[in-house]
């Protein structure tokens, strides 16, 4: 019983110092980064333009921290099932100081676009 009880004190305190335990890393960096240049719309209806949230633009561009950062905003069109069959695109650039500008310009260009569009429907 006694060769029973130290085999099993033995096995507990050898399982028990076995363990690993995780160092913290010795430094942290965490910085993020993070440059969004362009935004792209793809769409084959008028419709889809219409539901553009003009404010989450603003909200996508507003994480770039250099106001000199050049962005572009494009507009892509595929109407394949109208009968004419055209598809284009529209880019608007500027500098993210500008982005106000930018969302103007582009909604002037959105709404030729969806003349265009309605224009060429079946």
């Amino acid at each position: 019983m006694k060769i029973l009880l130290f085999i099993t004190a033995l096995l507990l305190s050898t399982l028990g110092h076995s363990q690993n335990t995780v160092k913290p890393p010795f430094a942290e960096y965490n910085k993020t980064d993070v440059k969004i240049t362009s935004l792209t719309f793809s769409v084959n209806s008028g419709d889809e333009l219409k539901s553009i949230n003009w404010n989450d633009i603003k909200d996508i561009f507003k994480h770039n921290t250099n106001p000199k950062q050049e962005v572009e905003l494009v507009f892509k069109f595929d109407l394949s099932e109208s009968k004419n069959k055209i598809k284009g695109e529209f880019k608007i650039q500027g500098e993210n100081k500008n982005i106000d500008d930018l969302i103007s310009r582009a909604k002037k260009g959105v709404r030729g676009l969806i003349k265009i569009i309605n224009k060429h429907k079946k």
